[in-house]
């Protein structure tokens, strides 16, 4: 079954779940599957299009949505060879349904319409050599949303992938939300991915290669061997009742473009069209510059930054210096972040650091010609705050599970 739109052609097998990407007739991803992490009352495992396909019903494509059932779930593979209005190039957008097929309630941890890997014979090929790509990631392992760093197309694996969370993340780079992939030695072979929707999954991009067992093509290209568009339900995953059904989120895929930056500004220019966003640089009118400001958690304790430890003397000297030195530059917002609160859910001033309060904060920031800003985290409660102990109910209990354990956290 082909998909094809441009010079963009999507081949699924229903015969055993699994598809290929090709642009222009070159082939960029190589038997991709979908699959999902589950635990249907026997611990987790991942069931695979390859498996249901193979080993249960198998529906033809109906508007490009490829069904298979397998046991206690059945997985909806949806793929679109859309053509993208700004520029007319054409992309894919793939978003995986599973539907509970059992009696008994399901737990779902992460659910990938993209899923290139080793156990199935997966494989990306872009360029000669996964070392001489450069991976820029936006934000990095689910955790980290504050890093855009450019790394390696072989980075070593990172532990805490494996340990934070009741799932390990796949693939030695995992990016929040979206990538670039850019070769060094061409830059046409390079892709740009990222999602149109982040409903109720952190959405994470894994790439990575098998140092130890390298796919080599017969023309002496190798292959990265995972690459993974997963939809994480963290930190516990999501239980499904009998009969309901849930959807990872959208991914786009945008491989071989001519310019990788160029791809990226057209994939934020196709998420700005179809989610009806007009980007901060086209807004017209005063107060839609690009904001820029300073943040007094800067980084967090132990890493260079306040974090926590503030109070008004400290917060005060840092408005004289971005006042005197920055602001000529355009400096406009004035941050207070995390510390100013009596607790995680109790959120009025805490006096022994800010004993004048909010309000003459505000004034002493405003009176500098800064914009004040606030840090809230309006869903974060503390156990031992005052909220907490007066209305248990408005929180979410433990055992049903938004923190692990094992990730050192006792917040509700």
């Amino acid at each position: 079954m082909v998909l094809q739109s441009g010079d963009l052609t999507v081949t699924f097998r229903p015969d055993d779940g699994t598809y290929d990407v090709l642009r222009g007739g070159a082939l960029v991803v190589e038997r991709a599957t979908a699959d999902v992490l589950l635990d249907d009352g026997s611990g987790q495992r991942t069931v695979a299009m390859t498996d249901a396909c193979t080993g249960g019903r198998t529906q033809d494509a109906t508007d490009g949505a490829f069904v298979c059932e397998a046991g206690s779930v059945e997985l909806r593979l949806h793929l679109d060879v859309a053509n993208a209005a700004t520029v007319g190039r054409s992309y894919l957008l793939a978003h995986l349904e599973v539907k509970n097929a059992t009696s008994a309630a399901i737990t779902l941890y992460r659910l990938a319409p993209m899923a290139v890997t080793p156990e199935h014979g997966g494989a990306l090929w872009l360029g000669k050599n996964p070392s001489h790509h450069r991976i820029m990631e936006n934000g990095r392992f689910l955790a980290f949303d504050q890093t855009a760093q450019l790394y390696t197309g072989d980075p070593p694996p990172f532990a805490f992938g494996a340990t934070a969370f009741a799932f390990p993340l796949r693939g030695a780079s995992v990016s929040n939300w979206s990538h670039v992939v850019a070769d060094l030695d061409d830059r046409a072979e390079s892709l740009v991915a990222g999602y149109f929707t982040v409903d109720h999954a952190a959405a994470a991009i894994g790439i990575g290669r098998d140092a130890s067992n390298p796919r080599i093509g017969p023309d002496g290209r190798e292959a990265f061997t995972t690459y993974v568009a997963d939809s994480a339900l963290i930190f516990r995953g999501k239980p499904l009742t009998h009969g309901a059904s849930l959807s990872s989120e959208t991914f786009y895929f945008d491989p071989l473009p001519p310019d990788p930056l160029e791809a990226l500004e057209r994939y934020a220019s196709e998420l700005a069209r179809v989610r009806g966003i007009t980007p901060w640089t086209r807004r017209s009118g005063p107060g839609h510059e690009v904001p820029t400001g300073w943040n007094s958690w800067t980084g967090g304790d132990g890493t260079g930054g306040y974090g926590s430890t503030i109070d008004d003397t400290l917060i005060l000297m840092n408005m004289d210096v971005y006042a005197r030195q920055l602001r000529p530059f355009g400096g406009t917002y004035f941050q207070i972040d995390d510390g100013w609160q009596v607790a995680h859910g109790d959120w009025q001033w805490q006096q022994t650091r800010f004993p004048e309060g909010g309000a003459a904060m505000a004034a002493k920031l405003a009176a500098a010609h800064f914009k004040p800003g606030l840090w809230i985290a309006p869903f974060w409660v503390d156990p031992k705050s005052q909220l907490a102990s007066q209305h248990p109910d408005w929180l979410q209990p433990l055992e049903q599970g938004l923190v692990p354990a094992a990730a050192g956290l006792d917040r509700p």
